[in-house]
């Protein structure tokens, strides 16, 4: 139990970590010159998930439970501190206070995932090991909703003579729009609609579409790096959302697993 909860521990804060550090850079490229306040902040925070990237490198699954246990909380307060940092720059940009290349929606969309990330990080510290199974519809809610966002960005960010392109991201927003309504009905209609057979077409369904949009963001990242298409997306954040594309595929393939098995997760 103790080496499982190190490994979880330093799974989320490898995976989250560089997350949050390439929020940061993504925002500060976003800000106008004369928001030099701003794009300090972001920058600081690019150091501080840097330092921590560095600090993990120190742990490894033999590390002490209880060093792990600290180290949780320090990055959890790292994540909160960003997470506010975000809300601050998403409330200047509605009460229109600055204004910026960065999409009201897409902080409020890196907000979610430090607030998400932080949540990890106290439920591990909890002894909550892995996701538990009532979560499965709110867990996947979350990442709907991420990657609805994702597939939007990729629409806006294309040069519109993408044409192509930009369709096909448009009906991934369609697509993952529909999923989480879908989703959404489910969460109200819970416990009742928690039996294994929803839960595991729900998951089928869900993983189809997640992996058709890993694929076209693969494609896109590609296409990018390569200088073949004509966009404003930063290879960086082509191959971050791909990323995100992946770990949501782990999650749902976490809890098929679980429903296979109908053994309860580690943490109940």
């Amino acid at each position: 139990m103790a080496n499982e909860f190190v490994v979880r521990s330093l799974n989320e804060i490898a995976f989250w970590s560089r997350i949050m550090k390439e929020h940061a850079f993504f925002l500060s490229l976003g800000f106008t010159f004369n928001e030099q306040k701003l794009i300090e902040e972001a920058q600081q925070y690019i150091a501080i998930f840097e330092k921590i990237e560095e600090q993990l490198a120190g742990y490894s699954v033999n590390s002490d439970p209880q060093q792990v246990k600290a180290f949780n909380t320090h990055v959890y307060q790292a994540a909160v501190s960003i997470w506010a940092y975000k809300r601050k720059v998403l409330g200047l940009i509605l009460r229109c206070e600055i204004r910026t290349n960065n999409f009201p929606l897409l902080v409020d969309h890196t907000s979610r995932e430090a607030a998400y990330f932080a949540k990890r990080l106290k439920e591990l510290n909890e002894g909550k090991l892995q996701p538990l199974p009532e979560a499965i519809i709110k867990e996947n809610v979350f990442f709907l909703k991420i990657m609805a966002d994702h597939a939007k960005f990729i629409g806006h960010l294309l040069d519109p003579s993408e044409r192509k392109l930009v369709e096909q991201a448009r009906e991934f927003s369609h697509d993952f729009d529909q999923l989480l309504y879908q989703a959404l009905d489910l969460e109200h209609m819970k416990p009742q609609s928690e039996t294994p057979p929803l839960l595991d077409q729900f998951l089928d369904q869900n993983r189809v579409s997640v992996v058709s949009l890993r694929d076209f963001k693969k494609t896109a990242r590609d296409l990018i790096e390569a200088c073949r298409i004509k966009s404003n997306i930063h290879p960086l954040l082509a191959d971050h959302t791909f990323r995100e594309a992946e770990r949501f595929i782990e999650i749902i393939d976490l809890f098929e697993e679980n429903l296979t098995n109908q053994t309860p997760l580690a943490g109940q």
